[in-house]
């Protein structure tokens, strides 16, 4: 059909495919706009029955006006051939879990678009999430192929002669999972099985979990028929209450018990919508370039604050009374800048600032809560963390291998202390209540170090206990002196998972409070933490007392996606709302970047990926429970893991013979190199083990030699390599060792030439330089470089740059020389590791590239700022510190 013309219709593309026919994307030559035409396939043209339902599909929907339902343009017979031309929409089918306020707001627009069809007589029978369509304008409700008319009190003769059923005795019309409990009875379907139905989609937009499930069609029937799907609460601790009751309501098994009509169901949605405080966070626009917005809120009864501009905002809590005063509301607000990173910000303890990341590659913005524009801090490419003074005066923060300051006035930023161990090891820091003296997390593994604020050298402030030789500390924050004596919160665990301590820094008295990850302390009292640091799910409130320094209650949950939380000293939280967890997937690339396909199985977190001699298969390291390493199919969507055991693996590569995989692993405080059988059936075989071994990162083509990054506290990362011995064992042999960070090295094909990336300049740039020893060097990368691979035939170097893929024609005979650098394309992927192994690979043939790629749209992250958070949930038992 694609090219063919039915009557005025120039047929572009198919879009898919059901039971009674396909549906196109077709021009309008008359009109010229798009439209969506369904065609009958030949086989159901032949048959009567399904040509009848065509021919309702159309009277159904040409009854029917309303925004959230699809729009019948036409309707007609051509040489054969029996259409239906209707409005084209452009979206995504609908799919939770989304943030229970849209999916309120979308779930109250397909119930008031199935009310208006019910009302007109016409039964959809057919509800589910891929007949509904997300747009930019809301919810659409499309395909009527299964509707039904029935009568209703006001219909006219025509439409009531029209009441006729189509469906063949022991026939069942509808998607199994979502046909109501008298469907499969055989019973007469009505307004009320549409409701059932909708109660199922709802359960899955909430939840992102199926209402029924079943191995097979008969178990799926017994559990519509006599199961409940456990309580929305249950999956999902931050749901409104009500809700629950309203899904069950619809999901009842006995229609007289359901909502009787999708009109009062509509009505308790928006009611739930408009009624439960944690309907929170509207769309605001973005902060650059256009003014912000409040929330729809009622703030102490006055109606006309509904719209008032941030400033007004900002100016407030500026100017609040210091002394005894009315409790502020609560209220809430979003900050969507440009290009926001995925990364820490802060609120000032004053309350009138807020710093975050934003770029490739990422800078630091300041929003002063007094004014709409934000404002970008000068030289400040590559900052990491920033965290602020007590006086809300300077915000400090990493960038390459120092510490540095800079005022939150503006001006020029200044060096702090330069950090110990590797550069791009640090997680933040935290000045002492008093001002003089800075403590921060780096190193490796990551310690707490203490500097004068205004400058000098670190010193080693937490002596870490014996046990913990390998675990990171990292997240400092103090505590307000509270009893006298000052007290400090940290982190202590790995890259998976650990603990939330506090220490007395008089006594050294040492307390873990929680497991946990990035956390703040809010003076209502109360800890503020995400469960992990890779479970931003839910943010969760733990009860405790800065005078005893222990919890005095049961943690309880309060914001869902949200991570990075920071509390101003007036109470006001800001935290940065990930829009939820992104699973990621395998792309084939051109180098123009256009898609050529997908291959392998989505995962949540996939970093490194290595494609074999033989580009049939990818190994990759992968979060699934677990930091393991997996291999997936290019040619099928199949995945299966080398390893599955407890300790994290990271950046697999392939032996140039493709029989084996090569990886790190972490274990015992060291990292180990280790090969295994890429079949998975032998035993892992360790290379080296050895104290500050990091990544291992190629083979020489005759295996005979292995390069790695090792880092010492003196030198931060160099690179060595492993050189096989005449009796079949390993040596370690120092490659590069400078003041600064070398990484991700990669060996020319033909063993001459070593590219890596080095911090030299304080930001990392891409070299060359000979193999195994020289002293020439070539800079490649002039703007910032990450993330080097060889081609496989040796002409040509790509790098990342920022998140943009860059090829640069080289020569290594007789010697190295390179031509002007050519950016390919831009992948959300590149931007996940800045200086460690690559986040693609290259085919042979160079003109093919292995990305890994969200799995469908991902979610854009906001900063939610709110006032006096702790409103929300005063006088709710377990929630007041005790």
């Amino acid at each position: 059909m694609v090219g063919k013309t039915i009557s005025h219709y120039s047929i572009l593309e198919k879009l898919g495919e059901g039971g009674m026919g396909a549906v196109y994307k077709a021009r309008d030559t008359r009109l010229n706009r798009v439209v969506a035409v369904k065609v009958l396939t030949a086989d159901c043209i032949r048959n009567p029955v399904v040509r009848q339902r065509f021919q309702r599909e159309a009277q159904a929907i040409s009854s029917l006006n309303h925004p959230h339902i699809c729009t019948l343009h036409d309707v007609g017979h051509q040489d054969g051939v029996d259409y239906l031309v209707m409005e084209y929409v452009e979206g995504r089918p609908l799919k939770g879990p989304i943030p229970v306020e849209e999916a309120l707001s979308l779930a109250v627009q397909i119930a008031d678009a199935l009310d208006h069809a019910h009302r007109k007589g016409v039964v959809h029978r057919d509800i589910k999430p891929g007949n509904l369509l997300v747009t930019p304008a809301g919810v659409k409700l499309l395909d009527f192929g299964l509707a039904k008319f029935v009568p209703v009190p006001e219909a006219t003769a025509e439409s009531s002669s029209q009441t006729a059923d189509l469906t063949q005795k022991g026939e069942f019309l509808g998607t199994f999972r979502f046909m109501a409990p008298e469907q499969w009875e055989g019973k007469d379907a009505d307004a009320r099985s549409d409701i059932f139905s909708l109660g199922a989609v709802l359960y899955e937009l909430f939840t992102g979990k199926r209402a029924f499930e079943g191995k097979s069609r008969a178990a799926l029937i017994a559990a519509i028929m006599h199961k409940d799907p456990p309580s929305i609460s249950t999956v999902d601790p931050l749901s409104p209450p009500p809700l629950d009751h309203v899904v069950r309501k619809c999901l009842d098994k006995d229609p007289d018990l359901r909502w009787q009509s999708a009109g009062n169901l509509r009505d308790e949605l928006r009611w739930i919508l408009e009624a439960t405080p944690s309907q929170a966070f509207l769309p605001v626009p973005p902060v650059v370039g256009r003014r912000l917005r409040l929330m729809k809120r009622a703030i102490l009864g006055l109606a006309t604050l509904l719209v008032v501009a941030l400033a007004a905002i900002g100016i407030m809590l500026a100017r609040w009374p210091a002394g005894p005063r009315a409790e502020a509301p609560l209220r809430k607000l979003a900050l969507t800048p440009e290009s926001l990173s995925d990364a820490s910000l802060q609120i000032s303890p004053d309350g009138r600032h807020i710093v975050y990341l934003a770029g490739v590659p990422p800078r630091l913005w300041i929003q002063d809560l007094d004014r709409q524009q934000p404002r970008e801090i000068e030289a400040s490419e590559g900052a990491r963390y920033p965290f602020w003074s007590p006086g809300s005066d300077f915000v400090a923060f990493a960038q390459g291998t120092h510490l540095r300051k800079v005022a939150v006035a503006g001006g020029p930023s200044i060096a702090v202390c330069p950090l110990p161990g590797p550069s791009e090891f640090f997680f933040t820091g935290a000045w002492r209540p008093d001002g003089n003296s800075i403590v921060f997390s780096s190193g490796n593994p990551h310690r707490l170090y203490e500097v004068s604020a205004r400058g000098g050298q670190p010193k080693l402030s937490i002596q870490p206990a014996e046990s913990d030789r390998a675990k990171a500390y990292a997240f400092p924050l103090f505590l307000p002196f509270a009893a006298g004596h000052p007290a400090l919160l940290f982190f202590v665990g790995t890259v998976n998972e650990g603990e939330i301590l506090v220490q007395d820094l008089e006594s050294a008295r040492r307390e873990v409070l929680i497991k946990g990850g990035p956390f703040a302390y809010s003076p209502s009292g109360h800890i503020l933490y995400q469960p992990t640091r890779d479970d931003t799910t839910v943010l969760f409130a733990l009860p405790f007392s800065p005078e005893t320094l222990k919890p005095t209650g049961e943690a309880f949950p309060i914001a869902r996606n949200a991570a990075y939380p920071s509390i101003a000293a007036d109470g006001t939280l800001v935290y940065l709302d990930t829009g939820g967890k992104t699973d990621w997937q395998f792309q084939w690339r051109d180098r123009s970047g256009k898609t050529l396909g997908v291959f392998g199985q989505p995962q949540p977190l996939m970093w490194d990926p290595s494609l074999s001699p033989d580009g049939r298969r990818v190994a990759v390291a992968a979060m699934e429970n677990e930091r393991d390493i997996w291999i997936h199919e290019t040619g099928r969507q199949i995945k299966g893991n080398l390893t599955s055991d407890a300790p994290p693996e990271y950046a697999p590569i392939w032996s140039p013979s493709g029989s084996d995989v090569t990886f790190t692993v972490l274990r015992k405080g060291d990292r180990q190199i280790v090969v295994k059988p890429a079949g998975g059936s032998g035993e892992a075989r360790v290379l080296v083990e050895e104290s500050g071994i990091q990544l291992v990162s190629d083979w020489c083509a005759d295996e005979k030699c292995l390069l790695f990054s090792r880092v010492t506290p003196e030198n931060g990362r160099d690179l060595w390599y492993l050189r096989r011995t005449d009796e079949g064992g390993y040596e370690l042999v120092l490659f590069l060792r400078t003041p600064y960070n070398e990484e991700a090295a990669k060996l020319s094909p033909d063993g001459r030439f070593v590219v890596y990336v080095s911090d030299e300049s304080h930001r990392y740039e891409v070299f060359v330089r000979p193999f195994p020893g020289g002293d020439a060097r070539w800079q490649v990368s002039g703007s910032g470089g990450t993330q080097p691979r060889w081609s496989k035939d040796g002409k040509e170097i790509f790098y990342v740059e920022g998140d943009t893929l860059v090829a640069v024609p080289v020569t290594t005979t007789p010697g190295f020389s390179m031509g002007a650098p050519q950016k390919l394309f831009q992948s959300a992927g590149f931007r996940s590791s800045r200086t460690f192994a690559p986040q693609y690979d290259v085919s042979p043939d160079r003109q093919r590239f292995v990305t890994i790629e969200p799995a469908g749209e991902p979610p854009k992250p906001v900063i939610r700022v709110v006032q006096n958070w702790f409103a929300e949930f005063r006088g709710q038992p377990g929630r007041d510190r005790r």
